[in-house]
């Protein structure tokens, strides 16, 4: 029903209510009940202290925990803080606090749910913000045995998020309206807060703001709540107290509407986007709710419009509500995971603020808060911390790039090219060496904010892997808008800025990559995630790069929740510290891609699966910002629901594991996976290429243990390709990644044998194959399996340590033919390590017993069992190495 039937529906009933209260009140109004779907993704659990529960719309939200308590914002006001329910039966003098009797919550994308249980009743809180209004409602459904009074109490702020305020707010209770209104000296910014079913409320002093709670009382009739939810409305931000009360009577008549919109709002997200169908099914469920978190990123805001925020949190006493203002290099970040999956709009409005809101120089916003146009000084020019980012610069280009190759929206491109060339300019004006990349003494700060790891810090491995990206990005981007010179010259510093990074970064003696170049000229040499950045945009040399990815892929920076950024045995390390020990999501989805990119695929899926997984402890769906590199803890002071994070599920999945990469304005795609050997089958729906979609379809197939090794059969490994779109067909380019020691028989295409390009390497065998996609292909690659590793799928408890056995690097000698596993463990521990191998057992076994499985879930499976030596307290590494089976037989 669209809102302007649904209003019609309504008249009669309005005008009636309008009638019965006379002028200026509101009559004793419950809604009707309807009924509350489950969703096909909703989260459940018991309701725990402390833990983050929250709900936004594009322009209101509201952030508490699992207990029911919250705080309510309208962008860019903060209404309240320390909203809580308690209930009062006849039997008990004093009310029974709602935190002490929350027991159970739900969460869905459209309305959150806290269940308060009591011997007497049963009260169901419903939090329902609207996508598209500054406000809320909360509805509550009351089952009680007995007469209830439900005592609702806040803390009034109303006031500016930071740095900016207001002053001169007061609250007091209107009688005749049974809400309370919130409001400053000058009537510019208010709020009100109350329920058609109050029956009193508490006083205050005039013109002042309380100090003590504001309290309203609702006495709940249970055979009225046996038919009608008790509504409490919550409305406000910067407008008059006429546009309020509007509002206010809107939030209560439309609420079956606003939740209708956002279950529609829910179904478009899960429906309309990418999705995948694998065996791992909290993998397809953590990306299901990362488009959800990602969506909730776009706020509105009525002095800066919209665009993409970092995170949220709740704000207690303060002014910040977690990192809910504009982040351009958050943004950025994020745009890489949203455009695989489709989040076009998404991506456009996190460009479009950050062009806006540049400097006259092209330098990108580092941040802008939701109160910049109403400090007292220019947020802008005399505050420090609008640009003090360098990254932002080269990130902004670099998401405009992807965004073009994912879209082939040129005319976007276009209308952002003046700020395209500032940045370019301003990276290559912000170069103080003459290297080609940019500086961090020049531009400003890259990996780190804090901590001694930056101290006489020249030039960081993370800015200027991202500036080199960027420089590619504006050469490509140049020659599409028709600017050959300007191309020419990208390309040229591209190519010299890739040198530069490799002579400058590689640590010859010790084969790693350093974290920086000091001021002195010296290298820092500490080992960090930061590499990772530039690896995910293979800008460094793939056999180099072997050595740091062995210490990539280990406990030193992997731990069984994450990447750390630093080495956990270097002297600055420390678990709780920001930039030098904690774990962070955004760079362990780094960490994935580029173990991914660089054959690495048993790493890659550790940290994949280790974002995957925070979506299911702490605060339900969400993606927590850092935790302890030493514990599998969140932080205090974590913000736990981080964009950046929860774009990191997507990012490295998309780009990393399924090797996907649009090149739409050429009609072109990659597919080139690495899938995990257990896995046999996987589905990817609506993948986006331009105006098309492409729904892919993998089956990997054996007969049985054997079949596929005897002369003239193999394992098949067959996608099918569908395109729904028009205009001219697509070029997919096939790559799959198969397990090391594979042997590559056949390629068909619709059934036909094709010639095709193979690379061999150590880490597998990559055919290659490109077909056009008009409506539907279907490639099988034809093989002779090699031995394959399962992946690790921990599930560490909070609190607990890293165990998890790591498999550091495996590869295949075909000269010799000997597999051998890299992997690490605990010493005085014994691991299994399952192996697949159809052709039969593994022969010659070193560093590890191999017996078949006693599960024999499948043919062909084995474990490795391994036993290491060495100190409890410590990951000691060992090799496992065998043979190829013999013969066709296990």
């Amino acid at each position: 029903m669209s809102r302007r039937a649904f209003l019609a529906a309504r008249y009669v009933s309005t005008v009636a209510l309008t009638l019965l209260a006379g002028s200026g009140s509101l009559f004793a109004q419950g809604i009707a009940k309807f009924e509350i779907e489950a969703s096909p993704i909703q989260l459940e659990g018991p309701a725990r202290p402390g833990i983050y529960l929250g709900g936004v719309g594009r322009e209101a939200a509201f952030f508490g925990d699992e207990t029911g308590r919250f705080e309510a914002w309208s962008w860019p006001v903060k209404l309240f803080h320390d909203f809580e329910l308690a209930f009062k039966i006849p039997d008990y003098s004093e009310p029974i606090p709602g935190r002490g009797v929350a027991r159970h919550v739900v969460v869905r994308p459209e309305l959150m749910t806290v269940v308060y249980s009591h011997a007497t009743f049963t009260v169901r809180q419903h939090f329902l913000v609207p996508l598209n209004e500054p406000g809320m409602i909360v509805l509550l459904d009351v089952s009680a045995v007995t007469p209830l009074e439900i005592v609702a109490s806040f803390r009034a702020d109303l006031d500016l998020m930071w740095p900016a305020g207001i002053g001169g707010q007061y609250a007091y209770y209107d009688a005749g309206n049974r809400r309370f209104i919130l409001s400053e000296s000058r009537r510019e910014y208010n709020g009100f807060i109350g329920s058609p079913f109050a029956t009193e409320g508490s006083t205050h002093p005039a013109h002042a703001a309380p100090d003590a709670p504001s309290v309203f009382r609702i006495a709940v009739d249970p055979k009225v709540s046996e038919s009608e939810f008790i509504p409490i409305v919550i409305a406000g931000g910067i407008m008059p107290r006429d546009s309020v009360a509007a509002l206010y009577t809107r939030l209560l008549e439309q609420a079956q509407y606003d939740y209708a919109e956002r279950v529609e709002h829910a179904r478009v997200i899960r429906e309309s986007f990418a999705s995948i169908r694998s065996p791992d099914h909290e993998l397809n469920l953590a990306l299901e709710w990362a488009k959800v978190n990602l969506d909730e990123a776009l706020a509105c805001n009525p002095d800066l419009g919209c665009g993409l925020v970092a995170g949220y949190g709740p704000s207690g006493r303060g002014r910040r509500p977690g990192f809910g203002w504009f982040f351009g290099g958050d943004a950025s970040i994020n745009i890489f995971g949203v455009l695989p999956y489709g989040g076009f709009e998404l991506a456009r409005h996190g460009l479009d603020f950050q062009r806006r809101n540049r400097r006259e120089d092209g330098k990108m916003p580092h941040e802008v808060t939701q109160s910049a146009k109403r400090t007292r000084e220019n947020w802008y020019s005399d505050f420090p911390y609008a640009y003090y980012h360098a990254d932002t610069t080269p990130y902004w280009v670099v998401a405009l790039y992807q965004y073009w190759l994912q879209t082939a929206d040129t005319a976007f491109v276009r209308a952002s090219w003046d700020a395209v060339v500032d940045a370019y300019r301003w990276g290559l004006a912000s170069d103080s060496d003459g290297d080609m990349v940019v500086d961090n003494t020049a531009a400003g700060l890259g990996a780190v904010e804090v901590g001694a790891i930056g101290a006489g810090l020249h030039q960081d491995i993370y800015l200027a892997g991202i500036w080199v990206e960027s420089l590619r990005a504006v050469a490509d981007l140049a020659a599409a808008m028709g600017e050959i010179e300007l191309a020419d010259e990208a390309s040229r510093n591209f190519e010299t800025a890739q040198r530069n990074l490799e002579r400058e970064y590689y640590v010859d003696d010790k084969g790693l990559y350093a974290f920086g170049v000091l001021e002195d000229g010296r290298t820092n040499p500490a080992l960090t995630v930061w590499p990772a950045t530039a690896m995910s945009f293979k800008l460094l040399d793939r056999e180099r790069a072997q050595n740091y990815m062995d210490t990539l892929a280990s406990h030193r920076l992997l731990s069984d929740w994450g990447a750390r950024m630093l080495d956990w045995d270097h002297e600055l390390y420390h678990p709780l510290q920001y930039n030098m020990g904690t774990v962070w999501g955004f760079v362990t989805g780094f960490a994935s891609w580029a173990l991914y990119n660089y054959g690495r695929g048993h790493a890659g899926y550790d940290a994949l699966w280790a974002n995957a997984r925070s979506t299911f402890y702490d605060a339900l769906g969400r993606n927590p910002e850092l935790q302890s590199g030493a514990f599998r803890r969140t932080l205090d002071t974590t913000v736990p629901h981080q964009f950046f994070a929860t774009s990191m599920i997507p990012t490295p999945l998309f780009r990393g594991m399924l090797g996907l990469s649009a090149d739409a304005p050429r009609n072109a795609f990659t597919f080139a996976p690495q899938l995990p050997a257990d896995w046999r089958a996987v589905a990817i729906r609506k993948y986006p290429v331009g105006s098309s979609t492409v729904d892919i379809m993998i089956r990997h197939f054996q007969e049985g243990p054997g079949a596929a090794c005897a002369e003239g059969s193999a394992t098949e490994f067959t996608a099918w390709l569908t395109r729904d779109g028009e205009g001219d067909p697509l070029s997919a380019r096939f790559a799959p990644v198969l397990s090391p020691g594979s042997r590559v028989t056949e390629v068909l295409v619709n059934g036909e044998s094709v010639t095709y390009e193979a690379s061999e390497r150590p880490d597998g065998i990559q055919p290659e194959v490109t077909v056009t996609l008009d409506a539907r292909a279907e490639v099988t690659v034809r093989y002779r399996p090699g031995v394959a590793a399962s992946p690790r799928r921990p599930k560490p408890k909070e609190g607990q340590e890293a165990t998890e056995l790591r498999i550091v690097r495996y590869t295949y000698d075909a000269s010799s033919g000997d597999y051998s596993l890299l992997v690490e463990g605990r010493g005085s521990r014994t691991y299994d390590l399952h192996l697949l191998s159809p052709c039969g057992a593994p022969t010659d076994p070193r560093g590890a017993a191999i017996a078949p499985t006693m599960e024999a879930i499948a043919p062909g499976q084995y474990v490795a069992r391994v036993t290491f030596t060495g100190p409890e307290d410590r990951f000691v590494l060992q090799e496992i190495r065998f043979r190829e089976p013999q013969g066709g037989t296990q």
